[in-house]
């Protein structure tokens, strides 16, 4: 198993190469505003699908369950990409949208 250190390198890793392969594509600020619109209901609608939790499940369970659901439907992924896409649209320097 890896220690927690490695895991959040590895993850800080592979968020700065979604940031890199963005800014490469040189985005305007307009296609970032939309993707995070789209990426936001998306997000919501997917997370509607989620059945709510039943009475006789524990917090731990319904836990557990949302978090394979969300998985599953590709909830997590969507979330880092807007996680990149806020990044980007807050720390970009203006010289890239031409």
């Amino acid at each position: 198993m890896m220690p927690k250190k490695d895991e959040k390198q590895k993850k800080r890793l592979q968020f700065l190469y979604l940031v890199r392969n963005y800014i490469e594509t040189s985005p305007s600020k307009e296609f970032v505003a939309s993707e995070i619109k789209r990426s936001k209901a998306l997000i919501v609608a997917l997370q509607n699908r989620i059945p709510s939790m039943p009475e006789s499940m524990s917090l731990t369970e319904y836990n557990k369950f949302k978090k394979s659901q969300e998985k599953e439907l590709g909830i997590t992924k969507l979330k880092q990409q807007l996680k990149t896409l806020y990044f980007i649209r807050n720390s970009k320097p203006e010289q890239y949208y031409e």
